[in-house]
């Protein structure tokens, strides 16, 4: 009896657990799509300029896109980013003219909220401020992962529902400076760990062949 009682007790610990674990399954936070099949996901700026703050001071952009190639539903989703062409003036470095140059790194996006930085070997962000044709200061943004603070608000309904992406990620990125060259030039900075991202953008999904209908997506 003692035995039959030890298996049994076995036995619901086992379906407990695997209950557990179909209860994870079933509650995980995903990227999905009305037609649950491999879409484009486009992001706009949204509300506001796109601002990185580090030691030196904020880059403000007041271009931001970004996209993305998901099979859905996913958890994740890798990103490519761009903030204006180069020296088109849409991004502003401590009120200095700045350029931001992705160097094939993309964003990873968890549909938790979590986030990463991805890169080539050899491969970082910079950003660079320049004033009449003098470098004042470069930031550099390596690989990195454990980044917080990425929501998502669902907006609208059907084939036409659309995310809003909101980018809080404060007192986390890992970066450094090179001092650039004359009057304004900021400090080299080694090992910064303190870099904030804030910025909001409306995430949108279409087929990835003609004709390119929409596609609603959300986060759920």
């Amino acid at each position: 009896m003692t035995r039959k009682l030890k298996v049994l007790g076995l036995a619901l610990v086992a379906v407990c657990a695997m209950s557990a674990v179909v209860a994870a399954s079933a509650s995980a936070v995903e990227f999905k799509s009305t037609k649950g099949t491999t879409v484009t996901l486009t992001g706009a700026q949204h509300n506001g300029e796109h601002k990185f703050t580090v030691g030196f001071g904020t880059v403000n952009c007041t271009k931001a896109k970004f996209h993305s190639e998901l099979t859905t539903p996913n958890s994740v989703a890798t990103v490519t980013a761009e903030y204006g062409k180069p020296a088109g003036g849409e991004c502003v470095f401590a009120g200095i003219p700045a350029e931001v140059h992705m160097n094939e790194c993309d964003f990873t996006l968890f549909a938790n909220g979590n986030a990463a930085v991805d890169c080539p070997a050899g491969k970082e962000i910079t950003v660079t401020a320049v004033q009449a044709g003098v470098t004042k200061c470069v930031v550099h943004v390596p690989a990195q992962t454990g980044l917080t603070g990425v929501t998502y608000t669902n907006v609208g309904a059907g084939e036409t529902e659309e995310v809003t992406m909101h980018l809080d990620i404060t007192g986390q990125i890992k970066y450094s400076q090179t001092e650039g060259t004359g009057l304004g030039r900021c400090p080299t900075l080694d090992g910064a760990t303190n870099g904030s991202y804030h910025g909001t953008a409306t995430i949108t999904g279409e087929e990835t062949i003609s004709p390119f209908n929409h596609i609603g997506i959300t986060v759920s």
